[in-house]
């Protein structure tokens, strides 16, 4: 009878190792393939923050071209538009050039003789 159960406990422990080492290469897979997926989701997550932030600068962009539109269907949008992209003037409109005058100064230099050259 001791025998019988020496072989059970030898047979247990047989079949519990592989059982357990396939249990543990289970396990890895299952954390390699959430590691995977905790990764692509975090990389998802960077995206879609980017894609927010550009469609909101072209949203701006849009609000500004649209204001730009609106001031170039008037005349006075017109002619603003042109005189800022080109230096053209109206007949009859006079150029004033205002030239700032460069300052004189006239600093007296003062330089210090070593002692023996003062006699």
């Amino acid at each position: 009878m001791a025998a019988i159960q020496g072989k059970k406990k030898k047979r247990r422990y047989l079949i519990g190792l592989p059982m357990a080492i396939l249990a543990v290469l289970v396990l890895l897979i299952f954390v390699r393939a959430a590691w995977k997926m905790y990764q692509r989701d975090a990389l998802s997550r960077d995206n879609l923050k980017m894609a927010e932030e550009q469609l909101a600068a072209l949203k701006a962009r849009e609000a500004d071209l649209q204001t730009k539109i609106k001031a170039l269907e008037t005349p006075r949008g017109i002619e603003e538009e042109i005189r800022a992209n080109f230096s053209v003037v109206k007949e009859g409109e006079k150029v004033i050039s205002l030239v700032e005058e460069e300052a004189t100064t006239t600093a007296t230099t003062t330089e210090k003789k070593p002692w023996w050259r003062l006699f």
